[in-house]
């Protein structure tokens, strides 16, 4: 999978690399949404699917390690087969630890085949002081396929003081419609280079969320978007990007808009899912 060139020298600075690994197939039987592959390797692991409302399967994606440090390489796969209709967040915030040397690479990819709806939802990515941490993701879709995705940045440990004082944040998302590369979206944060906060780029805020909905019938969620700002591409995705200086804010708002897809696109409200 792609990793940035221009950072490639991360890479060279030796170290013990270790990888975690999760292959997820999910299946539709009886018009239930069911495992059909399941593949780990430590820290990285999937919990049983929850049932808690009729259809949907509801599924935590667990770090056991609890957090991200130097050397890690996680790569998480993800296929939900026809039909199939899946909620998946983590289990809590990633860390991102304090590096030395080297770096944090996470892998995503996402298969989502025709008329299977995916929610995946992660908890916030907390970047520490002096981390490194890629994050590369490519999600591919058909015409008649569902996703609502949000990619959740704190500016570190702000309970503490931190306000983006991590070496390097990258994160690159692409999204491919039936093979064809549709939307690519990429944050690069370096403090040291650049001020996050300036005018043109977070605009003095703290927290960012960026928040990705692909539909057919996409016009249908436009009419419950009033007072929020959103773009559209011409492959017909939808994106909102979301800019607060409190934490609480930005929750309130990412929930709101999840419990609009929610009403949409799922016939049903959102179900508040325990994590702590």
């Amino acid at each position: 999978m792609y990793f940035p060139p221009e950072y490639a020298a991360f890479l060279n600075e030796p170290i013990e690399t270790h990888v975690g690994l999760l292959k997820l197939v999910l299946t539709n039987r009886n018009n239930k949404t069911q495992i059909e592959k399941r593949c780990t390797k430590n820290p990285l692991s999937i919990s049983k699917p929850l049932y808690l409302t009729p259809q949907m399967a509801y599924f935590y994606l667990i770090n056991t390690s609890g957090g991200m440090v130097q050397g890690d390489r996680l790569h998480i796969d993800i296929i939900l087969k026809e039909n199939c209709r899946a909620n998946i967040t983590t289990q809590s915030a990633t860390k991102i630890y304090r590096m030395e040397k080297n770096c944090a690479v996470q892998y995503t990819s996402i298969e989502i085949k025709e008329n299977a709806y995916l929610e995946y939802l992660p908890d916030p990515n907390i970047p520490y002081r002096d981390s490194r941490f890629f994050q590369i993701s490519e999600i591919h879709l058909k015409k008649n396929s569902t996703l609502f995705f949000w990619d959740i940045l704190y500016p570190g440990r702000f309970s503490r003081g931190e306000e983006f004082e991590n070496d390097i944040y990258y994160s690159n998302l692409k999204i491919f419609l039936d093979n064809e590369l549709s939307l690519i979206d990429t944050v690069v944060i370096v403090p040291e280079r650049q001020n996050p906060r300036d005018i043109g780029i977070m605009g003095n805020k703290k927290f960012t969320a960026n928040l990705y909905l692909f539909s057919e019938n996409y016009e249908l969620f436009i009419k419950e978007l009033q007072g929020y700002s959103y773009g559209i591409n011409p492959a017909g995705i939808l994106v909102i990007r979301i800019l607060e200086e409190e934490w609480l804010t930005a929750k309130r708002k990412l929930e709101e808009i999840w419990g609009k897809v929610r009403k949409t696109y799922a016939n049903g409200e959102i179900i508040p899912t325990r994590k702590y």
